[in-house]
């Protein structure tokens, strides 16, 4: 039995080797071709690319004891006071006001077009 594991784990490093060098030659493709270009022009199926390349960055964090898959973070608030009043000169001043029911918008005189219209649009959806 103790053969069996040694020689799969030889089988596995030799694949994994093979699967590093064609995810290495692929991240130096030419500039300006595509992944799926690439992968096309040298008969490789999409899916399997990047089955090796999640191999590859898996056993690379492995060997430096890191986390192979981003984590997501967790998010938390935290509320922050402000010791100093605001500088007048710097201070926000909305061009417009709009006073609904339920809601006070502010927009600035330098808000773009687009986001005064889209602004407009939800409003009058909103009434």
């Amino acid at each position: 039995m103790k053969g069996q594991i040694s020689m799969d784990t030889s089988t596995h490093e030799i694949r994994l080797a093979g699967w590093k060098t064609i995810v290495e030659q692929c991240t130096a493709r030419p500039e300006g071709q595509t992944i799926k270009q690439w992968l096309a022009l040298n008969g490789i199926n999409e899916k399997q690319y990047f089955y090796w390349q999640r191999k590859v960055r898996q056993s690379v964090a492995a060997q430096l004891d890191l986390p192979a898959v981003r984590q997501e973070a967790e998010v938390t608030l935290a509320q922050i006071r402000v010791e100093s009043e605001p500088d007048p000169k710097t201070a926000f001043l909305p061009a417009a006001v709009i006073h609904t029911d339920r809601a006070t918008i502010e927009i600035s005189a330098f808000a773009p077009a687009a986001l005064t219209k889209q602004i407009m649009k939800v409003l009058s959806n909103a009434v």
